[in-house]
């Protein structure tokens, strides 16, 4: 007999979604490594490189992609077409792709309006998948909209309005199917999620960060270097531009040189 696993990663993921939006829009809390306390007249800063190198994988998995039916009917073609095209198709392609590359999973939610098909892409945070079939397929949705809840199965839908939780209504599914397509990124052994593609750049990124933050101090402490002075009133020393120090005959004027 097959034991069943407990699925971390389905119990974990609305944490890890939250956590890797923050490093991806640059949130020091999540980007940078303290590995000590801030010293005096330290700056520390994020350099978002992980940003650029997303934003750049998802440009280039979009760039050149084509969706196809396999079906010898044009019919089904063009309406393909039609649906891409009026529902700005690199764009939604492309926020697709970079949100799964983000969070680790991204979904579509398909729609029509007055005879027309439109698809949209949903936060995976928004879908929660209340039970699964023995082929690993939902059957059993719960998705999450501005002004509502979905629940679908293949026969039924049930939409529940969030301003009036009272106001529930369930009427047969016309598809036969669940109108949401959810992928994950990068797919996890044993779990219907996957991971986010940040997993495998954060320590580099936060390495990169964190040795730049130092660099940057060490050049403001070689620019503004330490003094040591003896037999002379620190308040005379001025570090303006340009200052001339004055002292007794016998006071020794040094500058600390930590570079040397």
């Amino acid at each position: 007999m097959r034991i069943n696993r407990l699925d971390q990663r389905a119990r974990d993921r609305f944490t890890a979604y939250v956590a890797n939006e923050a490093f991806y829009n640059g949130d020091a809390a999540a980007q940078l490594t303290i590995l000590s306390e801030v010293k005096r007249d330290e700056v520390r800063a994020v350099f978002n490189y992980a940003r650029d190198i997303l934003n750049k994988h998802a440009s280039a998995t979009v760039s050149g992609l084509e969706s196809h039916v396999i079906d010898d009917n044009a019919t089904a073609q063009d309406a393909l077409e039609h649906a891409i095209a009026i529902s700005a198709g690199f764009t939604s392609d492309f926020t697709a792709v970079l949100q799964g590359t983000v969070l680790g999973d991204s979904a579509y939610y398909v729609t029509h309006e007055d005879g027309q098909v439109f698809y949209r892409v949903l936060h995976p945070g928004d879908v929660e998948v209340l039970d699964w079939s023995a082929t690993g397929r939902p059957v059993k949705v719960m998705l999450q909209h501005d002004d509502r809840i979905e629940t679908w199965t293949p026969d039924q839908v049930t939409i529940e309005a969030l301003e009036d939780e009272k106001e529930c209504i369930t009427y047969a599914n016309p598809y036969s199917l669940i109108p949401c397509a959810i992928w994950p990124n990068w797919p996890r052994i044993g779990s219907h999620w996957g991971d986010s593609t940040l997993e495998h750049i954060k320590a580099a990124c936060r390495l990169l960060n964190e040795r730049i933050d130092l660099l940057m101090w060490l050049v403001r402490v070689q620019g503004n270097p330490p003094i040591k002075a003896l037999g002379v009133d620190k308040a005379t020393l001025r570090t303006d531009p340009g200052e001339l120090w004055t002292g007794p005959a016998d006071a020794h004027i040094d500058l600390v040189k930590l570079l040397d």
